[in-house]
C-alpha cells in the first residue's frame, strides 16, 4: 500500500467512525441518481450472496455489522482494498470489475491487492490453515467470516478468542 492510499484509507476511517448512520445516508445525495440505484442494486444482491454462503455453512458472518462495528484490525484492511480498487493499484480477475460499474465484488485478506467479481469468488478460496487477522493465531479451525461495505465483500480469518460477534447457532 502506497503512502497516499494508506492516508486516503485513515481519513476514510475517521469519517465512518465519527460519522452515524442518519449522516451517512445524507452522503448518498451527493452521487448521481444512476450510479446510486447501481451501488443499491449491488449491496443488495451482495446481502443475498452473502446469506446464500453463510446458509451453506461456508463461512461464520459478521456482514450485519456496519463499518464503524468492526475491530480496526478488519475495518482498516477492508476500507485498503477497497481504497485500492478505487485507485485502480488493485489486480482484478478477467472480469474486470470497476468501482464506475456498481457489481458484488469480493477481497479477501489472504489474497491482498486482488478484488474480483462474484464468478470469480473461487480465486479468494480460504486456505486450510488461516491466520487470525486479531491475534496471528494460525491453525486450521480458525473461522472465516465476510463482512460487507455495501457490494463490497470483505473475507478474514479469527479465532475463538478474538471473535467479536456471537458465533452463529
Amino acid at each position: 500500500m502506497n503512502i497516499d492510499t494508506g492516508r486516503t484509507v485513515l481519513a476514510l476511517d475517521e469519517l465512518l467512525t465519527e460519522l452515524g448512520p442518519p449522516e451517512l445516508a445524507d452522503l448518498v445525495q451527493y452521487t448521481p441518481p444512476g450510479y446510486s440505484d447501481q451501488a443499491q442494486a449491488a449491496a443488495a444482491a451482495m446481502a443475498a450472496e452473502v446469506a446464500a454462503a453463510r446458509a451453506t455453512g461456508m463461512f461464520d458472518d459478521a456482514a450485519g455489522r456496519l463499518v464503524d462495528e468492526h475491530p480496526s484490525w478488519v475495518r482498516l484492511p477492508l476500507l485498503a482494498a477497497l481504497v485500492g480498487w478505487w485507485r485502480g493499484d488493485a489486480d482484478v480477475c478477467i472480469h474486470d470489475p470497476h468501482p464506475d460499474r456498481p457489481q458484488p465484488v469480493h477481497a479477501a485478506a489472504w489474497r491482498p491487492n486482488l478484488v474480483v467479481c462474484s464468478a470469480c469468488s473461487h480465486l479468494l478460496r480460504a486456505p486450510r490453515r488461516r491466520t487470525c487477522g486479531g491475534c496471528g493465531h494460525t491453525a486450521p479451525d480458525v473461522t472465516a467470516f465476510a463482512t460487507i461495505a455495501g457490494g463490497f465483500s470483505y473475507t478474514a480469518a479469527v479465532c475463538d478468542g478474538c471473535r467479536y460477534w456471537r458465533a452463529a447457532a
